[in-house]
């Protein structure tokens, strides 16, 4: 059996309880504390309040980089770790979102372990909501998408104010509704407390284009439900959809359609129906006046109900081989 873990803030007094932080006394636990030198600047900018998404993301990196050089030098304790039936990882911050506790489960995840959140400190579990979507469009896309893309973020504040009290917002770090999500949790809806968040990437650098469905599979298996805000050009929302109602959790979708509009249209007129009408009253008044002006000729209401678009091809890169003996 694989190693199953938790991840909670210091003060969880679980038996496996295993704390990671850097000022912890637990020598084995510290094979997955950042160093000093890495950590102490980070904080003294957050307490100064002048951190930024930068800042993480640059932090992130470094940390990333210790994590490696730590599986290559200290293999045993890993290998220890990955052999327990569980564990649940310990550090101070708030937001196990912009804390390392949520980056040694990202590692462990893709050594083949399996996360099951975050737990509160008295042992219990809250909700974990996950806000999935689409990727916005492209600059040069219809000004339909841009529009739509309009309607599709403020849904997803909608959907980050929606979540229960103490709930655990997890992501998978994709840009459009997932980075959205990431910020309006933990910005705080408005002016109210930050959440906290789950965020898990998905590993493009070491997968290539295996990484998007690994990263659902592992978003999937946190989240007790998830909310799915698709849009009209991106089918990439449905397959997280799919692996959460296989595995039987709750899936609200936010259907955020394009403004739906009427033609009206002679089969024997001179070419095709090009005037878009806003409601079908008014596309059946015009269909009667045409009707009253060419006597004997039909004239048909029709509906908006799907568009095509032939896309760009998409080119994502698939990683670089040199190393690939450290599998994250």
């Amino acid at each position: 059996m694989p190693l199953a873990f938790h991840t909670a803030r210091y003060g969880h007094l679980g038996p496996d309880a295993l704390d990671i932080s850097r000022k912890g006394a637990d020598p084995f636990g510290v094979t997955w504390a950042p160093s000093w030198g890495l950590l102490k600047p980070y904080l003294d900018k957050r307490k100064a309040g002048g951190l930024t998404d930068e800042d993480w993301q640059a932090y992130r990196r470094a940390f990333l980089e210790e994590m490696r050089a730590s599986y290559t030098q200290r293999r045993g304790a890993w290998d220890a770790l990955l052999s327990r039936n569980h564990a649940t990882l310990l550090c101070w911050c708030l937001d196990p979102g912009r804390c390392h506790r949520t980056l040694v489960a990202w590692i462990l995840l893709q050594l083949g372990a399996q996360y099951l959140g975050e737990l509160n400190r008295n042992g219990t579990k809250s909700e974990h909501v996950a806000v999935v979507g689409s990727r916005p469009p492209k600059p040069d896309a219809p000004a339909a998408d841009h529009a739509e893309w309009e309607r599709i973020v403020s849904a997803v504040w909608g959907a980050v104010r929606a979540l229960p009290p103490g709930a655990v917002m997890v992501s998978g770090a994709a840009p459009g509704v997932d980075s959205l999500a990431e910020h309006a949790t933990g910005a705080g809806v408005d002016g109210g407390a930050e959440r906290r968040r789950i965020i898990l990437p998905a590993p493009w650098d070491k997968l290539g284009i295996k990484a998007g469905p690994v990263r659902n599979s592992w978003v999937s298996r946190v989240a007790d439900r998830a909310v799915a805000i698709p849009s009209s050009w991106s089918v990439g929302t449905r397959h997280l959809i799919d692996l959460m109602e296989r595995a039987g959790k709750p899936v609200g979708t936010e259907a955020v359609s394009k403004d739906p509009f009427w033609l009206v249209w002679c089969p024997t007129g001179p070419h095709s129906p090009r005037v878009r009408i806003d409601s079908e009253d008014e596309a059946t008044r015009a269909a009667e006046n045409l009707a009253r002006s060419n006597p004997g000729k039909e004239f048909f209401v029709l509906r908006a109900v799907s568009r095509s678009v032939k896309r760009d091809v998409d080119t994502e890169r698939l990683g670089d081989e040199s190393d690939r003996e450290i599998p994250f």
